[in-house]
């Protein structure tokens, strides 16, 4: 099924870096200007100055602003995060898969992490990822382990920490963020990503569907008293979702 295209308003699509003060930051005029179904869409903003700002990492989102299909058009999208100075700084995760039902096994997470300064040791307590739901409450996953060997965070701009854990069977459904945390140099620094660099989204392990022709009574007439009965099968997995 195809989409619609996006005619954007170079006056008010804008890039945000959050919690900075930063004007928001229009389009470039070399930008693409519309976002087109099924194709792929580069937004280039206009060059800005990032000056007077404490180092630290910030949140990233963009506001989309135009028209479809002759109608306004208006969405924000995080977009990641913008690291000023500092040393210490997260890359996007990678997490598979992705799409997960509750009780799902061996989940797996690369939380990636540069260093701009001199090589510290990496602390075993303190390190870790943490899991949120989509009102910011963060949830409980007993079975999470670190299963790199990495005892030191190299002066590289992608060492690799890689976690493992099961989907608990209570788990929340519907999209999980997925925020990092390392502790450096027996505790003398501590960094937490400041946004969610990975999501996953649960699913319930039911799946009901409804067996084809099994409605009775399809045929009813004014003032008859009817019992009806149908047939469901719960198959146990939900479309579409690869590997499960």
């Amino acid at each position: 099924m195809g989409g619609a295209r996006i005619d954007l308003d170079s006056a008010q699509t804008s890039l945000q870096l959050q919690n900075t003060g930063l004007p928001p930051i229009l389009l470039s005029g070399i930008s693409d200007q519309t976002v087109d179904t099924l194709g792929t869409t580069i937004l280039v903003f206009r060059e800005t100055i990032i000056a007077g700002i404490d180092s630290g990492d910030y949140a990233v989102s963009v506001n989309i602003r135009g028209s479809s299909n002759g109608a306004p058009f208006s969405r924000t999208i995080s977009t990641g995060v913008v690291t000023i100075g500092g040393d210490i700084f997260f890359g996007p995760f990678s997490v598979s898969p992705n799409l997960v039902l509750q009780g799902q096994q061996n989940i797996n997470v690369i939380m990636r992490i540069g260093n701009l300064g001199l090589p510290l040791p990496i602390d075993l307590i303190g390190t870790k990822i943490t899991f949120r739901d989509s009102l910011g409450a963060e949830l409980l996953v007993p079975t999470l382990t670190r299963t790199d060997t990495l005892t030191i965070l190299q002066s590289i701009p992608d060492n690799e920490l890689t976690f493992q854990f099961d989907i608990p069977a209570d788990f929340p459904v519907g999209p999980i963020s997925i925020n990092g945390q390392i502790s450096l140099d027996g505790g003398a620094l501590i960094k937490t990503s400041p946004a969610a660099l990975g999501t996953i989204t649960v699913f319930s392990g039911v799946n009901l569907v409804y067996i084809a022709t099994s409605l009775s009574d399809t045929s009813v007439v004014p003032n008859q008293a009817v019992e009806f009965t149908l047939a469901l099968e719960d198959t146990g997995r939900v479309p579409n979702l690869p590997g499960i």
